[in-house]
């Protein structure tokens, strides 16, 4: 069993690559280059250690679409994240 900590951050880095989630149906998933992560206030940033990695950011379809992000644009927004180096945008 995956214990699972509530966590947040705020992020930065650059997008690879954009595509359909398969498994998540509604979800899109953003392959962002992880520049940095800050802290949410009271919040582990469980972020820190994929800075430098690239990270699968899923994305709900209807924030997506108010993001619109690009390859090769910068990124920046609140994610917690799951088990597998898998976020999920807030």
């Amino acid at each position: 069993m995956v214990n699972i900590v509530e966590n947040w951050a705020k992020i930065e880095g650059i997008v690879k690559d954009i595509s359909d989630n398969t498994d998540l149906k509604g979800y899109k998933t953003v392959v962002i280059m992880l520049t940095t992560s800050k802290e949410v206030p009271t919040y582990p940033n469980l972020a820190k250690i994929d800075e430098g990695n690239l990270i699968k950011v899923n994305i709900p379809e209807a924030d997506y679409q108010t993001i619109n992000p690009e390859v090769n644009k910068a990124f920046k927004g609140t994610v917690r994240k799951a088990p597998k180096q898998v976020y999920f945008l807030k």
